[in-house]
Parts: structure tokens; sequence; C-alpha cells
């Protein structure tokens, strides 16, 4: 699957060009599928012949998945681990103003929203900086943005599970990055995911949001749904 960062960059290009808010392609075998960005190994490989210039970065992705599977020492951590702090302390200083403005249950799917647009902010300005659109991405934030997650395959189900663990007071911690974004975005473009009981009955009770993935909390369920299919 492609990082979620790419994938939610596309459903809202398109959105803000008034297409189908959906991303192509989700599930691919190009290497570096799986990262936000294109990794520096392709500069690296540009001194060599045509046919190992393509094999290349599989090479290294084999070779990396391999080393992290096998290899016992741990892999380091280059930020990631602060970046899932700083995005569960946003998610729970939000949860303890709506606990604390006793925010009525229909004004708290709109805050997430524009929480959600908040954290939406850096994809936001890289859109409009690629200049493919002037004026168009602050003309959607201000009139069809919340209307237009409701939309998406990816970033509805956000929203849902989101606004699902603000109502029962869920305790945010950094493993949720994971539930929140990366099955969410599964769950949008997939056939069938599992997810553990907690994250598949948030997603098994989000409305509101485009058809996608069925459900399951064992491999076991996600085995029969196949057999049926």
């Amino acid at each position: 699957m492609r990082n979620p960062l790419v994938v939610r960059r596309q459903e809202l290009r398109n959105a803000i060009q008034d297409e189908r808010p959906a991303a192509p392609d989700v599930f691919s075998l190009e290497a570096d599928a799986i990262f936000g960005q294109r990794l520096g190994r392709r500069q690296a490989a540009r001194d060599l012949p045509e046919s190992f210039r393509r094999i290349f970065p599989r090479i290294v992705d084999a070779s990396s998945i391999y080393e992290t599977l096998v290899d016992d020492d741990p892999v380091p951590d280059q930020g990631s681990r602060a970046a899932a702090e700083t995005w569960a302390r946003a998610e729970r200083e939000l949860s303890a103003k709506i606990k604390a403005d006793a925010l009525p249950r229909e004004r708290v799917r709109p805050a997430v929203g524009i929480h959600m647009l908040q954290d939406l902010r850096e994809d936001l300005a890289a859109i409009k900086a690629e200049q493919l659109y002037p004026g168009k991405v602050g003309a959607w934030i201000e009139s069809t943005a919340l209307n237009d997650l409701s939309l998406m395959p990816y970033l509805a189900r956000v929203r849902a599970v989101t606004y699902a663990r603000f109502q029962r007071e869920h305790n945010w911690e950094q493993n949720d990055l994971i539930d929140v974004h990366f099955l969410c975005c599964a769950a949008g473009y997939e056939d069938v995911v599992v997810a553990e009981r907690r994250t598949a009955g948030d997603l098994r009770t989000a409305t509101a949001i485009p058809p996608g993935a069925h459900i399951a909390s064992t491999l076991e369920e996600a085995a029969n749904s196949l057999e049926r299919s």
C-alpha cells in the first residue's frame, strides 16, 4: 500500500480540482511505494547501466526488508516517535477541549473536520505551491472542504474513527497513529482489512463514508470473507 501521506494528498488534490476525491493505484509493486517520499538511493543509481538502474531500487527494498526482519539490532529512530507523540498530544488536547466545553454531539463532528484540516495544512500548502490550481485551495477550504471529506475513501474514515474516539473520551497514544491513518487508508481501498477489535468496531460503525473493505477482527474471519467473495 502506498504511504497514507501520498494517498491523502491525492484525495485532496482531486477534491480541489472538482474531481472524484479518490486516489488511483493505492496498491503497487513499485519500489518505495510504502514511503512518504522517494528515497535518495535513486540518485546513487544514476551512474549505473540502464538495466541495473531499473532493478537497483528493488534490490535495496528487498535487502532492507530482509535485514529488518532478520537483524536483531533495533532500527534507529529518526524522529518518528517524537512525531507520533506530537500528533497524539494534539488529539488529547482537542479531546480535553471537547469535554471541557461540553460540546453537543452535533458540534463534535464539525470540530473534528476542522481539526483534520489543520492537520492537513502542510499537504494543502504543498498542493498550493504546485501552482496548478491558483486560488483554488483557499476557495475549497472556505466552501466545500468539510463536505468533501465525507467523499474521500481514506480521509472520511479518519474523521469517522476520530469522531468515534472523541465521543468515548479515548486516551490517545502514539500507536493510534497507525490505526487512524494506515488502517483507515487500507479500509478505504482494499477488499478485506484485519484490525484489532477496537479499531474494527470503529470502522464497522462508521457512517457517511464511501464503500470500502470488509472489516475483520480475526484472520479466520478475513479468510471466510475472501472465500465468500
